[in-house]
């Protein structure tokens, strides 16, 4: 604390014949004043930070530092405390860890007084360089699930963790791609989704605006083909019906035999809500396919079925 100086008054001349003196009045006490401001801007993995400290009556002249901590280290942790600055500057903190949230505290300290200001940071994640996509088959039967996977990376080769993906899909008729919901990637910068086609489609994922290379799958047919009789007597008709899915599928199905390492076709008929029939009179064993044949949307798909003949002629 300080003090003005005492101000003395002369006396003054006598005035109508009266004489006046003003008394000397001490000056009050003037305190040490500070007030500091501190912010922070984020960057890829540092923060840029700008400090200003508004001093005034004070004796000694104002330290200046701040303290740079990730709320994630622990209670005891002190950070990496800035010191000998001046009243106002920037400076650029750097090798911090990009997505995890920093407090900065500025403090400023005079004769007996000790002002803070306080900010936080969260310092940004390198953007991911590469992203790849794998499906775990390119191939699958309708009703089948796949997993589809694969790794996000910066350009240090470093993986890119909690990063968004953006997975589309485009399947076979469609000529937009559509959205799937969003995934993120682990701590090693991957990621998995699983998916059920329902027809040829063809998928890609976008991590940080850098999109994988397209991934293609096909979808085949269902078909699921069964005697009501596996056990017959030679001469006997029997009945081969066959599942087919989708079952809004409205192709052809053939019905086939196998002869001499081959197979031969026997009949076809069109899907009726998914399902098909066959009778035909069977005279010795024998080895049967049905064949849901190829469409622009779906693969082909096939199942055989067997039948023994007792008594053969």
């Amino acid at each position: 604390m300080k003090y003005l100086p005492v101000r003395s008054f002369l006396t003054l001349g006598a005035v109508a014949g009266v004489s006046m003196t003003l008394l000397a009045i001490p000056a009050q006490a003037v305190t040490c004043s500070l007030t500091p401001t501190v912010s922070a801007t984020a960057s890829v993995e540092s923060a840029q930070v700008d400090w200003d400290v508004v001093a005034s009556n004070c004796v000694d002249v104002p330290t200046v530092e701040f303290e740079v901590k990730d709320q994630a280290a622990p209670s005891d942790d002190t950070g990496t405390v800035f010191s000998g600055l001046g009243l106002s500057g920037s400076q650029l903190v750097s090798g911090l860890a990009g997505g995890h949230t920093y407090d900065v505290t500025l403090t400023a300290a005079a004769d007996t007084l000790t002002q803070q200001d306080a900010t936080t940071v969260v310092p940004l994640m390198p953007s991911a360089t590469t992203v790849t996509l794998n499906a775990s088959a390119e191939e699958v039967t309708f009703g089948s699930s796949i997993d589809l996977k694969g790794i996000a990376k910066t350009a240090a080769s470093a993986a890119a963790p909690g990063r968004t993906v953006s997975i589309e899909r485009k399947a076979a008729g469609a000529t937009d791609w559509s959205a799937l919901p969003d995934t993120t990637t682990n701590g090693n910068g991957r990621y998995l989704v699983n998916v059920e086609p329902k027809k040829n489609t063809k998928y890609r994922a976008t991590v940080d605006g850098v999109t994988s290379a397209v991934v293609a799958v096909q979808v085949d047919h269902n078909v699921k083909a069964a005697f009501r009789q596996a056990n017959v007597k030679s001469g006997k008709r029997v009945v081969l019906k066959g599942h087919v899915g989708p079952t809004d599928s409205r192709v052809e199905v053939k019905l086939q035999k196998a002869a001499d390492g081959d197979w031969k076709l026997m009949d076809s008929a069109r899907l009726k809500d998914g399902t098909v029939k066959f009778s035909f009179k069977v005279h010795g064993d024998g080895r049967y396919r049905l064949l849901a044949p190829a469409t622009d949307e779906l693969g082909a798909g096939s199942d055989i079925a067997k039948v023994n003949v007792k008594g053969r002629k």
